[in-house]
């Protein structure tokens, strides 16, 4: 099969051509579409490019484990390494940390220095407290799939960069 709306019997067919009336009852179309854009037209773009991407074999294992095998190769992540710390808080405290403004981090602006402490915030929810990307997504006014290749570019530069590393354990031992 060349795409993904191919698929005989997949949600592939219902989110990318709804059009062919092969919608399934259980399947909340635009819920799932809202997550790759707000129209209908760059959704569908976007979830077809997500869908065509190939996934490394680190990443594959990260998604099926929830286990960062650079960071944590041996330990899989249990309630007891989850902090317990409210969004609101974490937010607070690596805006305060990054020498940001709450407003900076949620507010419409593209600064490079806020959009790193947004990845920086959605990082540490996402390895260290039970909080989903989603929720970090929408507590900072951002698109799920704009975060979600913030924090994949921010991790690619934590391994090519020490610097990067320190700063996101040292935010770690603030946040706990």
């Amino acid at each position: 099969v060349k795409v993904p709306e191919a698929y005989g019997n997949s949600s592939h067919r219902a989110y990318l051509a709804p059009e062919q009336g092969r919608a399934v009852s259980w399947l909340d179309i635009d819920a799932g579409m809202a997550l790759f854009g707000p129209d209908s037209a760059a959704a569908r773009l976007r979830y077809r490019h997500f869908m065509g991407e190939p996934v490394d074999e680190d990443r594959l294992m990260q998604l099926r484990t929830g286990v960062d095998a650079d960071n944590e190769p041996e330990v899989r992540r249990t309630r007891g390494d989850v902090m317990d710390i409210d969004l609101d808080a974490l937010i607070r405290r690596v805006a305060d940390e990054m020498d940001v403004t709450e407003d900076m981090i949620s507010g419409p602006g593209r600064s490079r220095k806020a959009s790193h402490a947004r990845a920086m915030i959605a990082i540490l929810a996402m390895d260290h407290t039970a909080h989903t990307l989603y929720e970090v997504a929408a507590r900072l006014n951002r698109d799920v799939s704009t975060l979600s290749k913030q924090v994949a570019h921010l991790r690619d530069r934590r391994q090519k960069f020490d610097r990067l590393d320190t700063q996101i354990k040292q935010l770690v031992k603030i946040i706990k």
